[in-house]
Parts: structure tokens; C-alpha cells; sequence
């Protein structure tokens, strides 16, 4: 489980039309029908996309291989640097993870908290 969230909600998203994502997890409109989307750049776009980073290692994406955060050796935590250069490769270099904490939950279970910053 990742739990995610802007440093300061107020700097990112707003209520501008812009391009819309498809949303993370997948998942369909139980009324419409229709594929959920999220404003690109917006909050909850951002913390889709920082999900996305961390639960993907290297290589599982075969039409992007570079994209993924990578477990460091002796280490089963997410770590803070290897997740943001993980944004910086992949085009997200404006936001800054400000801080990465995991608790250990037993059942080979971990979740982590990530904060994180729109920067210029």
C-alpha cells in the first residue's frame, strides 16, 4: 500500500480545463461506462503517477524498461532517491519527493508513506 499526498494540497491541480489521464488504478465509470480519467498534473494525477513509480521495478514495462524504482541491495524499503530519479528519467523532474517512510505490517507487507512537492 502506498499513501501519498502534496506537501502543500493548494500549489498543484486546479480547476483549469487540461488534458485528462487515464486513471490509476484502472478502473470504468459504473454509470457511464466510460474509462475514469484525472486532469493531467493535477493532485490526484500526480500521486497516480508517483503510485505507478513505486510499485514498478525496472523492466516490467516493456515499451519503457528504464521506467521503475529500483529495490536497492540489502534493502527491501522504497527509497526516497531512487524513487525521484525515477520521476527526473521519465519527465517528472518538477516534482520533488520530500520525504519516504515505510512501516513493516509482518505478512511480507509494507506500506509507505511518500510527501512530495511541486517545484518550479
Amino acid at each position: 500500500m502506498v499513501t501519498l499526498g502534496p506537501v502543500h494540497p493548494s500549489t498543484v491541480g486546479g480547476a483549469h480545463p487540461c488534458p485528462m489521464a487515464i486513471s490509476f488504478p484502472f478502473r470504468v465509470d459504473p454509470h457511464s461506462g466510460g474509462v475514469v480519467t484525472v486532469p493531467e498534473s493535477s493532485t490526484q494525477h500526480i500521486n497516480e503517477t508517483i503510485a505507478i513509480a513505486a510499485m514498478v521495478h525496472p523492466g516490467e514495462k516493456h515499451l519503457n524498461p528504464n521506467f521503475g524504482t529500483p529495490t536497492l541491495p540489502f534493502s527491501d524499503a522504497l527509497e526516497a532517491g531512487a524513487l525521484q530519479l525515477n520521476l527526473n528519467d521519465n519527465g517528472w523532474g518538477h516534482v520533488r519527493v520530500v520525504n519516504v517512510t515505510t512501516t513493516y505490517l509482518g505478512d511480507n507487507t509494507a506500506e509507505s508513506n511518500i510527501t512530495w512537492e511541486v517545484g518550479n
